[in-house]
């Protein structure tokens, strides 16, 4: 196996030359996603926004590596290219995220005896996320040799080449929600600053799961508390699972229990105070079961001072899990004509 790896140069050499031509400019504001900020400012207070979107590891087969048909007297190579199109890095990549994901490739669905390899993929590369300074993320080519060894009497042979991902991934969100305390009280001269209402993210955070909505709303009176339930949805088109069970992909047959379950390993305020231990409904006290890819968890917003002005906070959410796509080409090889 051969690994050609590198960002996507292009665009960020039209960004520097957007810098330099349009420094002292007011940047614009980043439409509503993820965050409620999604897009971070560049040298020049040029808006760059990359945490977004509902994509993580994205391969392709690349076009003629196979090409359709082959004979057997051809060696055939196969080229798969691989992007991370999402925000978090995979198998330690050098970005400054403190942890990365790990993850690897499986070719199938040929016979060995018939294609015989004589070069695989050994160590699966660094591929760094989407940042301010690399905004379509990290890329790289992968490429497999196969001597061909058609048996006697095969005059064709079609197998459907398959290659599946298994990664370990996280998304991250830190939405801005309206906390009131004197919501079901009479009204006060002050005039609010917010309205407690629904916070809807849409556009994705840069994962395959997205968190798609927090529902807020005030409870009790003395013992004042806003409940927040959590929306998250499998938006990325491929299978998820626990994240401790990467390794196993995709061989091993999983415990019913292992799938669609994704973590939530990070629920907290602005002063950085958890609140993990309010949220309900979780299996092993931390696993969110998706039904037909969706999936939510009730958490509150507890120790508000009844006497405090309503007022927008951030809340931090992350979220664990393990994922799977996969992609296939079919390939015909034909016994050589003598």
């Amino acid at each position: 196996m051969r690994i050609k790896k590198g960002i996507n140069t292009g665009l960020f050499l039209v960004l520097l030359l957007a810098f330099a031509i349009l420094a002292g400019c007011v940047p614009g504001t980043g439409p509503g996603t993820g965050t409620d900020s999604p897009a971070s400012t560049g040298p020049s207070g040029i808006n760059v926004v990359y945490q977004t979107g509902t994509q993580g590891l994205v391969m392709n087969f690349v076009e003629n590596y196979p090409p359709q048909e082959i004979f057997d007297t051809d060696i055939m190579n196969l080229v798969i290219k691989l992007e991370n199109k999402g925000t978090f890095p995979l198998n330690g990549g050098s970005s400054a995220a403190p942890l990365a994901g790990t993850a690897h490739i499986q070719l199938a669905g040929y016979d060995p005896s018939i294609l015989v390899a004589t070069r695989t993929m050994n160590v699966f590369p660094d591929l760094d996320g989407k940042s301010l300074y690399n905004p379509e993320g990290d890329f790289t080519t992968i490429d497999y040799t196969f001597d061909v060894d058609l048996p006697p009497n095969v005059e064709i042979y079609s197998p459907t080449l398959q290659a599946t991902a298994c990664y370990e991934y996280l998304t991250k969100a830190t939405p801005t929600i309206c906390i009131d305390p004197s919501l079901y009280t009479a009204t006060t001269i002050r005039d609010k600053v917010c309205k407690v209402e629904d916070k809807m993210l849409s556009g994705g955070q840069g994962a395959p799961i997205g968190i798609t909505k927090i529902e807020v709303n005030m409870l009790g009176r003395d013992d004042m508390r806003a409940q927040l339930k959590i929306h998250v949805k499998n938006e990325g088109g491929g299978k998820v699972y626990r994240a401790e069970k990467v390794g196993d992909c995709p061989d091993l047959l999983y415990d019913i229990d292992d799938y669609d379950r994704v973590e939530l390993v990070t629920l907290s305020t602005s002063d950085g105070r958890s609140l993990l231990d309010t949220c309900k409904p979780l299996e092993d006290g931390r696993y969110i079961r998706l039904y037909n890819g969706e999936g939510f968890v009730i958490c509150k917003y507890t120790d508000i001072k009844r006497d405090t002005p309503a007022f927008e906070t951030p809340i931090n959410v992350e979220i664990r899990y393990g994922y799977t796509t996969s992609v296939s080409r079919k390939v015909t090889i034909k016994n050589t004509p003598e």
